[in-house]
């Protein structure tokens, strides 16, 4: 199915309207929601909550993840995780490096943050401390800690251990840009210009892709796909990280590739004529003398290119 708004509108701003006509503050508003067009308002409100079955990229936004069945609820607060079982009216601190600790600086030290990853129905979860470790084996490091919480151990698990030498500020915008687990339990992210899986249920993670630079990659908007540019320009590599296959794009003799984004799940690339490129003041300009949208089969479904053949499309 299709969904129609207007440009300039969307549910985010339709809350912010109706908030502001009932004088209603933000921080006492929450919004409920399941799916990208959700997005918005998850992020305007105080409390935004995404129920568990809901779109992978639409949970990193929000405050609260529901269990399936409703009955369990799990949110951050603070740089704390907890997971609240309505049924049974109880509350469970699930990961905190404070440990009760609040006047102690070292332990406050708030260089981190918890991703929520996914709960179940029986109150298990998988999440992701990154930042700076301020306890356990990895105290001292930055880089991303994924742990998994067994509900019927009350106990949290290591599953992997990816260190970084980014800062806090790029690490947090690492994982919220990248960080998508597919039904496998396989979690992919980029740190630093590489690309990782971590295999959850096998404890381990392994490097897929080196020099994965912002300005080489772009990412469906649920991130389950990634196009990659390889390093000679002459290829793109799609990863479809939800059932972990690939297909190539090459470019044709003579041209290069540009990777520009995806139209639902369908590539966007531009072409380039390797002749075309010039280099000024140390900076490189690649014109593009046609954008293609191309589908998972690599056949091109829709191409435009300037109406005049001296005239080329630019950043």
């Amino acid at each position: 199915y299709l969904e129609f708004c207007k440009r300039d509108s969307n549910k985010g701003h339709g809350v912010k309207k109706l908030a502001e006509y009932l004088q209603v503050d933000v921080k006492n508003v929450v919004t409920i929601g399941d799916e990208r067009n959700d997005i918005s308002m998850l992020t305007y409100a105080g409390v935004g909550v995404a129920m568990n079955n809901a779109h992978h990229s639409v949970k990193k936004y929000a405050d609260y993840i529901t269990a399936n069945d409703n009955r369990l609820i799990a949110f951050v607060k603070n740089r704390e995780l907890y997971l609240y079982d309505y049924q049974h009216v109880q509350m469970y601190e699930i990961f905190s490096f404070m440990q009760g600790e609040y006047s102690n600086i070292y332990s406050n030290y708030n260089q981190h943050d918890i991703q929520l990853i996914s709960l179940d129905d029986k109150g298990n979860l998988s999440f992701a401390v990154h930042g700076y470790m301020n306890r356990g084996q990895h105290e001292g490091q930055n880089g991303v800690l994924f742990y998994r919480y067994d509900m019927d151990d009350k106990q949290i698990i290591e599953e992997a251990f990816i260190p970084t030498r980014e800062p806090f500020s790029t690490l947090k915008e690492d994982v919220k840009d990248v960080c998508y687990m597919n039904d496998n339990q396989d979690v992919y992210l980029v740190l630093s210009g590489v690309l990782y899986v971590v295999h959850m249920n096998e404890r381990r993670f392994e490097v897929l892709m080196e020099k994965v630079t912002s300005d080489r990659v772009v990412s469906s908007a649920d991130h389950h796909l990634l196009g990659v540019i390889n390093e000679d320009n002459k290829s793109i590599t799609v990863m479809n990280l939800s059932d972990d296959e690939f297909m190539t794009v090459s470019a044709d003799a003579g041209d290069s590739l540009k990777v520009v984004g995806f139209v639902s799940d369908d590539l966007v690339l531009g072409r380039i004529h390797d002749e075309d490129i010039v280099t000024e003041n140390e900076r490189e300009i690649a014109p593009v003398y046609e954008v293609d949208i191309v589908d998972w089969e690599g056949k091109v479904i829709k191409s435009y290119e300037p109406s005049s053949s001296n005239k080329f499309i630019m950043d």
